[in-house]
């Protein structure tokens, strides 16, 4: 299978990149900034992908406003681009934040409507060219990559420094789950074809308390 990825080179896309390699599909890693439409457009038609795995978001953490615009706007005219060349099927990774609740969390807000407005506009494209669109919701992943600022990371090193960790709020719960699973889900969307539109939850189906995850460290 020839599978077309951006962000390749982040967080989920290097052991993704990896993985799919080792099963021997046919990698395309975009270097192109997602602001080249037209080199994008250019790849796309020369690879003639069967996958499009749209991972690639500017700015991390900064989920401010003006960031979140900036990427809902590269990526919707990447899928653009995408449903031009109709390619048969675009797998993106969302984000548990898009949750109704969620959404409405002030430090989260812009990013999620902007990820809401990614999932809606970018299913329309993807759909009227005849693609098949799969959004998915991985909820707090974790493992070797991840941003350092990030929650497991910053406990780790905490505890690695005999600190004892002291989040801002130790009863929040969250699904953690594994970079691993992640990727597991993802692959098996890329041979999922029943209809044109899929969402998915990524997790683990199990919330944990902050205050749990701190014990494991003490």
């Amino acid at each position: 299978m020839r599978v077309f990825i951006t962000g390749g080179t982040g967080f989920i896309g290097t052991p993704l990149v990896r993985e799919l390699k080792h099963r021997k599909h046919r990698v395309w890693v975009t270097k192109k900034r997602l602001r080249d439409t037209r080199g994008l457009e250019r790849e796309l038609r020369r690879f003639k992908p069967h996958v499009v795995i749209h991972l690639a978001w500017e700015g991390i953490p900064d989920l401010g406003s003006s960031m979140s615009r900036k990427n809902l706007r590269q990526s919707l005219s990447f899928l653009t681009r995408a449903a031009m060349v109709r390619v048969p099927k675009v797998i993106v990774p969302g984000s548990c934040w898009q949750h109704e609740k969620e959404t409405r969390a002030g430090g989260h807000r812009y990013f999620a409507h902007a990820k809401n407005a990614l999932e809606n506009k970018g299913r329309r494209l993807i759909e009227k060219s005849g693609g098949i669109f799969i959004w998915t919701y991985p909820f707090f992943i974790y493992g070797p990559g991840k941003r350092s600022g990030s929650l497991i990371p910053f406990l780790l090193r905490e505890a690695h420094a005999g600190k004892t960790p002291t989040p801002k709020d130790p009863n929040a719960f969250h699904d953690f789950v594994y970079i691993d699973d992640v990727l597991s889900a993802i692959k098996m969307s890329m041979d999922y074809d029943n209809g044109s539109f899929h969402l998915f939850n990524i997790s683990s189906e199990k919330v944990h308390s902050l205050d749990e995850v701190l014990n494991i460290f003490k």
